[in-house]
């Protein structure tokens, strides 16, 4: 048994047209947003691999660098986006550096002669000569880690953009897009 659906035609152009109407209306704020989410989920991601990376490449722990790498998130009005990766030197007290017998170590790093001025101080030093001044803090050098960090910002950017934001951005376009066709 065949069964036959009327369809009114007028009723469905309406309908139709009140869609396209409220989508009209969203669609560009909407995909400006989609942008902007995918944008930052991606950077949020890229911070993550950045501090991994440089972290295993330098031995040193990632708490130290991942203050060191920072996200200016992208906005709907303003698609900018950027990573601030920090270069200068960093001590070896933020590092979280260990009193030993005779200095400091972290990991295969050893500070032999480094001392702390006091006990709440939590700043450590190095004499910079034979004499008692002058000292100042340890850590570790800013081309040693300027170079580690700047080779995984762009290996870890060139990789993560390189691959499937294209991917990423038209799974989010189309997820916002229904939620609006199922308000409307």
């Amino acid at each position: 048994m065949i069964k036959v659906v009327d369809v009114d035609s007028k009723e469905m152009a309406r309908e139709l047209k009140r869609l396209s109407k409220n989508l009209n209306t969203h669609s560009k704020l909407e995909s400006k947003r989609a942008v902007a989410s995918v944008i930052n989920k991606n950077l949020a991601q890229i911070k993550t691999k950045i501090v991994r990376r440089a972290s295993t490449t330098t031995q040193i722990p990632q708490k130290a660098i991942r203050n060191r790498i920072r996200i200016v998130k992208a906005k709907p009005n303003n698609l900018n986006a950027r990573v601030w990766a920090g270069l200068n030197r960093i001590s070896a007290s933020s590092a979280g550096a260990k009193p030993t017998a005779t200095g400091f170590k972290l990991g295969l790093y050893n500070w032999e002669g480094a001392f702390t001025i006091s006990r709440f101080n939590s700043a450590i030093f190095e004499r910079t000569t034979a004499n008692r001044f002058p000292i100042r803090k340890a850590g570790f050098g800013e081309e040693f880690t300027s170079t580690a960090i700047k080779s995984a910002t762009n290996q870890v950017i060139s990789a993560n953009l390189g691959t499937d934001f294209s991917a990423k951005l038209l799974r989010e376009l189309t997820f916002r897009l229904d939620r609006i066709m199922k308000k409307t």
